[in-house]
């Protein structure tokens, strides 16, 4: 395994490579075709909706998705945003948050790939 400490505590990459058999070049393929942006979206546009079953449906969705990926600020935040939808609270206030998060880790996630390919 490389030395993926660059791009902590955003992205575990060693978690994520291990997690499909230290694939190395599917992760990164895994990575280049994550929807970060896509998924984000859904899940603003279900907290805009106020519907708090499509927010736990996206936020749910996400929270798999960055955890599959190593990704686990992403899953914490979106973990919280799932469980308190659930519990019929708001969260908008957590999406300068999220919208903050997943900027950076679409920057580190293109590194990544940059660097490691």
């Amino acid at each position: 395994m490389g030395n993926y400490a660059a791009y902590l505590p955003h992205i575990n990459a060693e978690e994520g490579i291990k997690r499909i058999m230290n694939n190395k070049k599917l992760y990164i393929s895994m990575l280049t075709r994550f929807k970060l942006q896509e998924m984000t979206d859904a899940l603003l546009e279900s907290v805009a909706s106020g519907d708090h079953e499509k927010i736990i449906f996206a936020a749910h969705a996400l929270k798999g998705a960055a955890g599959n990926l190593g990704l686990p600020t992403l899953q914490d935040l979106t973990g919280i945003m799932e469980q308190s939808a659930k519990e019929k609270n708001d969260v908008a206030h957590l999406l300068p948050d999220l919208r903050a998060l997943v900027g950076e880790i679409t920057l580190l996630i293109e590194a990544f790939i940059r660097d490691e390919v």
